[in-house]
């Protein structure tokens, strides 16, 4: 009877413990990421990364890393912004943790400003340094709009209310 007491305690701790460093880790890196794509502010992206980040593009069989990548993020936000920007949503499909590492697989869809969706599937490596979460790895390939919808958790940061191209009123 005391090991059902304290399995019917400790599962609900865990549970719990698991919810907060999620919350925190869609504070400190999920949120930001999505902001980051909706303003096209390539600084913001970068910071979410380690130093060393390192990036993989399954589709075309590369790898890029460091300073190279952190700089072909801002870059890459730049001319997204030069074409008005985009949105992104995130749904979270797997996610396992512990104090320091994290590991999550999720869909992504960005939406352009000229409608345009596409889709992703991707797989990023999280660390915590210096009490901050930051990607350390990430891995993604084309994925579909139904694959997109499987993810269980949706994660829509609200900024400003709906998306607006850059140039139209109230934007």
């Amino acid at each position: 009877m005391r090991k059902l007491l304290i399995l019917l305690f400790w599962v609900p701790a865990t549970a719990l413990a698991q919810d907060d460093v999620q919350k925190e880790i869609n504070e400190q890196v999920w949120i930001p990421f999505i902001k980051a794509y909706r303003e096209s502010d390539g600084e913001l992206l970068a910071s979410l990364h380690t130093d060393d980040a390192v990036r993989v593009r399954q589709d075309g069989g590369s790898v890029d890393s460091g300073l190279s990548f952190l700089q072909s993020r801002i870059d890459s936000m730049a001319r997204a912004k030069e074409r008005g920007g985009a949105e992104m949503q995130l749904r979270l499909k797997k996610r396992f943790h512990n104090e320091d590492s994290a590991y999550e697989i999720g869909y992504y869809a960005v939406r352009t400003t000229s409608n345009f969706f596409s889709y992703g599937e991707f797989t990023v490596l999280l660390k915590k340094i210096d009490g901050r979460w930051r990607i350390a790895m990430d891995a993604d390939k084309a994925s579909t709009r139904e694959e997109f919808m499987t993810g269980d958790q949706l994660l829509i940061h609200k900024l400003e209310g709906p998306f607006k191209p850059r140039g139209t009123p109230g934007r």
